[in-house]
C-alpha cells in the first residue's frame, strides 16, 4: 500500500473522466463542491482520507491508484471507439 505518497491529481481527473461523471457529479456524491474537485484536479489541494476513500469507492479505483505516478506515455495515450458498422 502506498500511504504515504501523495495524491497524483492527474490520476483523479483520469479516474473521473474514464467513468463518465462531471466535476459537479462526482462533486455531488463524495459531497465535496464541485472547487474542491477542480482544486483536486490541479493539485492546489490534496482530498482528506475520508473524501479519497469516498472517490475510490464511487469512481471504483482503488486508492493506490490516485497515488501512482503517470508515465509520459500513458499520458499520450487516447482511446476512441469507434463502431465497426458502415
Amino acid at each position: 500500500m502506498l500511504i504515504n505518497k501523495k495524491v497524483v491529481p492527474k490520476r483523479i481527473k483520469q479516474a473521473r473522466i474514464s467513468r463518465g461523471f462531471s466535476k459537479v457529479e462526482l462533486a455531488d456524491l463524495i459531497g465535496v463542491t464541485r472547487q474542491a474537485v477542480s482544486q483536486y484536479e490541479s493539485g492546489k489541494i490534496e482530498p482528506s482520507w475520508v473524501v479519497l476513500n469516498e472517490m475510490s469507492r464511487i469512481l471504483k479505483y482503488p486508492v493506490d491508484f490516485f497515488r501512482k505516478s503517470v508515465s509520459e506515455e500513458a499520458q499520450a495515450l487516447v482511446v476512441f471507439f469507434r463502431s465497426k458498422k458502415t
